[in-house]
């Protein structure tokens, strides 16, 4: 089978949808099929077209219109041709399934475009309107109808939580019986990961440094916690690093908490192979990868009880869960984890085995039976 995956980013930008789209490219190509990624020219200066991985991946523009005049004019012009090279690509792939994850420019396009493709798209969200660190959704006019469009022309609709899916039936007509195939995890990447304990204990956070991620929380519990000896590594790059290194010098825990920016894989399992625990502590997140890959490596996790969260994690099971917005909450499970090494080995041990539960090998199937039907 040929299939395009279309997601709204890809490397070299880093997150949750960049690497599911991945593993799942990777997946899918072992399992005999052809795959090819097509995605936003997005950020600026990348490449038209390179592979990535052994996976073809290529870039191209989608201008959308925009209320001041200028872009209004831009777009205008831009459009036609934008359009024409996204029809010119798909018949040079002549994919038998086109799957577009996550909501951006590029499935406004491909939205608009079903009835001239003819061939069977598939629309995964990933939390668009519940964790959109900067309101698209709601300032765009284009975005939402765009959105509206491809839930009433997609052949098959899914969520990777279904508090993900519940959120888009507040939006509009959902064609097909949309279902929840959430988002996966290769446990061989961290299967021979080797512990290498720091000569200080840290707790590791990873995600984009936005309001929505709650690293301020997590900064507060680090402060309020009776662990002197206890550091902070946050490994993600965004908006709020200013506000969060000046929260940490107000805190008076400045030197214990360090910014490493975005990270490649490789330096995400060193990362993991030395935390002493993994902090989640986000508002609202529609799934919660990074947590699933802390599990995976056997690192004992402590999560806030947000959106998607829970419907993996389960508190003192494979984690602990404290409510959103509680730091107090946050640095005593953090304490409890760092103390109790009794609890630390049945968080790892029930951790993995979600992870194993959640392997994309268990999940690339069930995409295939939408692909196929």
């Amino acid at each position: 089978m040929r299939i395009v995956l279309a997601p709204s980013a890809y490397y070299p930008h880093v997150g949750g949808i960049e690497e599911l789209t991945r593993q799942l490219a990777l997946t899918l190509e072992s399992r005999g099929h052809e795959v090819s990624v097509l995605t936003n020219r997005w950020p600026a200066g990348v490449a038209r077209h390179e592979v990535l991985d052994g996976v073809d991946v290529t870039r191209l523009a989608f201008p959308l219109p925009a209320a001041r005049p200028g872009n209004a004019a831009r777009f205008l012009v831009s459009a036609p041709g934008a359009t024409l090279a996204l029809l010119r690509h798909l018949s040079r792939r002549k994919p038998d399934v086109i799957h577009v994850i996550g909501a951006g420019p590029q499935s406004v396009y491909l939205g608009a475009l079903v009835p001239l493709l003819r061939t069977r798209l598939v629309f995964t969200a990933q939390g668009e309107l519940t964790f959109d660190a900067h309101n698209v959704f709601e300032h765009s006019t284009t975005m939402r109808a765009g959105l509206r469009r491809i839930l009433r022309r997609a052949a098959a609709v899914t969520g990777c939580s279904a508090y993900v899916l519940e959120s888009l039936a507040t939006l509009g007509t959902i064609r097909t019986k949309a279902i929840v195939i959430p988002n996966g995890v290769n446990p061989d990447d961290f299967a021979s990961l080797k512990k290498k304990p720091s000569e200080r204990p840290y707790v590791l956070a990873v995600g984009r440094l936005v309001n929505e991620k709650g690293f301020d929380v997590l900064i507060d519990a680090l402060a309020s916690a009776p662990m002197p000896e206890l550091d902070l590594v946050i490994a993600g790059e965004g908006p709020e690093q200013r506000a969060l290194t000046i929260r940490a010098v107000e805190r008076g825990v400045s030197e214990r908490v360090r910014f490493v920016g975005a990270v490649d894989r490789l330096a995400l399992a060193e990362l993991l192979s030395g935390a002493a625990v993994f902090a989640f502590p986000s508002r609202g997140e529609p799934f919660g990868i990074a947590l699933l890959e802390a599990m995976a490596a056997s690192v004992p996790s402590v999560a806030s009880r947000a959106g998607g969260v829970t419907e993996f994690a389960e508190d003192e099971v494979n984690a602990l869960l404290v409510e959103p917005d509680d730091p107090g909450a946050l640095a005593h499970a953090l304490a409890r984890v760092i103390s109790d090494s009794v609890l630390r080995e049945r968080l790892c041990v029930a951790g993995r085995a979600t992870a194993n539960e959640l392997s994309w090998l268990t999940i690339a199937p069930r995409y295939e039976r939408l692909y196929g039907n």
